[in-house]
This record gives C-alpha cells, sequence and structure tokens, in this order.
C-alpha cells in the first residue's frame, strides 16, 4: 500500500471541520430508498464493489479509476457507485461494516482478493492516510484475517497494566492521535504550542507514569501501530470497553463542540472494530447503523 509504512506526521492532514457531523440526518424518501438498495446487495461481485467503493477518497480520481477497472464486469457499475458515493459520512462505516460481514461469507479466495484490490485502490492516488490505513486493516479484520489470541489473564484495572502492554497501548493511541480529537491545525502547528494530538496523547497515557519508555507520538508509523495493535487485542475482554472509553472521554474533553470531528470519531470506531470493542453511547450516537445483517 502506498506510503503506508510513513509516520502519520508525514501523512497530509486536513484541517478541521468546522461543523462537526451530528447523529441522525433525516431519513426522507431519497435516503431511505439508498438504504432499501444497499440491504438488497447480496453478490458477491455488487458486495465487493459497494466495499471498494465505501473505501474511495471523495474526488480521487486515480481511485475512482481503478475502482472502475476492478468493477467492468458488472452491467450497472456507475449505478452502484453513484449508490455509495451518496451513503452520509454518518453511515459509511457502519455500511462498510454490514457489508463487510456479509461478504466475510465468501470463500477464503474472495476474501483475499477484495483485501488486497482495496490495498491497490486506496493507494491508486499515491496518498494512504492514517485513516485510510485503519479502514484497511478493519477491512480485514471483518474479513476474517485474526490473530489467535491467547487467554487473557484476569482482568486488571486499565491503570495497572503491565509495562509492556501498556507501550503497546500508547502507541496505538499515538497513531491514534493524528486523528483524534481532530487533525492539527495548520496555525497551530507553526505556533510551536501543543497540537490537539499531542494534548490527547498526554491526556491518554498519564496513567501510566510509572512505564518507562513510552513511545513518541512520532514513533507510531504504520508498521509500529500494526504490532501494537496485536498486543492491544490480547488485552483482558473486560479492559477494552474501558480502554476505549477513555480515549472518548479524553477526545470529549478537548472537544469545544456537541460531537466529536468526523475523522475522529470514525478513528475511534474502527479502532473499536479492531479491538473487539462495543461503543460508548457518546460515540455511537454520531452513526446511523444500517438496521440490517
Amino acid at each position: 500500500m502506498a506510503s503506508v509504512n510513513a509516520s502519520p506526521s508525514t501523512i497530509p492532514q486536513e484541517l478541521p471541520r468546522s461543523e462537526p457531523r451530528l447523529p441522525g440526518p433525516r431519513a426522507d424518501a431519497q435516503a431511505s430508498e439508498r438504504r432499501e438498495r444497499l440491504a438488497l446487495l447480496q453478490g458477491p461481485q455488487e458486495l465487493r464493489a459497494a466495499l471498494l467503493g465505501l473505501l474511495l477518497t471523495p474526488g480521487s480520481r486515480r481511485e475512482a479509476k481503478a475502482w472502475r477497472a476492478d468493477s467492468n464486469q458488472l452491467d450497472n457499475a456507475d449505478e452502484l457507485l453513484a449508490l455509495v458515493s451518496e451513503v452520509p459520512a454518518a453511515e459509511r462505516l457502519p455500511w462498510l461494516e454490514t457489508l463487510a460481514r456479509r461478504f466475510a461469507k465468501c470463500s477464503t479466495e474472495q476474501r483475499q482478493s477484495l483485501v488486497e484490490t482495496a490495498r491497490r485502490v486506496m493507494a491508486a492516488d499515491g496518498v494512504v492516510s492514517a485513516l485510510d490505513r485503519l479502514r484497511w486493516l478493519t477491512l480485514r479484520h471483518l474479513l476474517g484475517e485474526r490473530h489467535q489470541v491467547a487467554p487473557a489473564a484476569a482482568a486488571v484495572e486499565l491503570d495497572a497494566i503491565e509495562s509492556e502492554q501498556a507501550r503497546q497501548v500508547a502507541m496505538l493511541s499515538a497513531y491514534l492521535s493524528w486523528l483524534v480529537p481532530r487533525a492539527p491545525a495548520l496555525d497551530l502547528e507553526l505556533s510551536g504550542e501543543p497540537s490537539p494530538g499531542e494534548n490527547w496523547y498526554a491526556s491518554v497515557t498519564a496513567r501510566w507514569a510509572y512505564v518507562n519508555n513510552l513511545p513518541a507520538r512520532d514513533e507510531a508509523d504504520g508498521d509500529a501501530m500494526v504490532r501494537a495493535l496485536r498486543g492491544v487485542q490480547h488485552l483482558p475482554w473486560m479492559l477494552r470497553p474501558v480502554l476505549l472509553r477513555a480515549w472518548v472521554e479524553a477526545a470529549r474533553a478537548l472537544t469545544d463542540t456537541y460531537a466529536l470531528d468526523p475523522d475522529a470519531a470514525d478513528a475511534l470506531r474502527l479502532a473499536a472494530l479492531l479491538i473487539d470493542s462495543p461503543l460508548p453511547p457518546e460515540l455511537a450516537r454520531q452513526f446511523v447503523e444500517t438496521g440490517t445483517d
């Protein structure tokens, strides 16, 4: 995946959006029809095309061209791309999750092909963001590529996990901090003041002051994040929702609007899927669920 191992600090960041996504867009007739059409997708080719379409960067001609090259065997390819392009931001991840779980019933060969094609399509424009990498890892996770997890030790408090686990959680948090609570504003970067992400990372990791050599934010490149993720997936299952809530609460404390920044909300939902944790209500309210399996 092009530039996928670059440190998030080298990946161009969007400026924060002035209007965070609010939960629950009005369900008008057009939206209802779109959801009905998405809910009817079943065949491997249509599901594959829809999933790849949901991963496209809006406005990227090169990614769209790569999508069309892969989907040219579908008679309704243009119609399908238009359909997924109309999915609002609050519904994109729920539909990605729903359709990926549906596609997970396909053969191993079909699933592996989709994962590899998704990597190629997402990298077609030469830019792979930190959020892109989380989306791709989540797709792979939902399609059944899960590492064997040994039985976890008895749950302890999140503030008292062993040092190596704390470093792994900190590394994953460092990666997320390029997106949570929002991408750093250019003026903050130039002023030398701590960015929102730096403040969020400091808040999240303050509980592990007893641990030496916690990673710095700029150490969290793609490979380091994936290694850390495997360790976090070994946390006792009771601690994973506690960790997710800590991430969300730290983000909300640094956000001066009702809702989290859309990219921050997406990053935290993707993290929840990757560590198999339910969403806390404050985060769940920012999404419109599909209402289908």
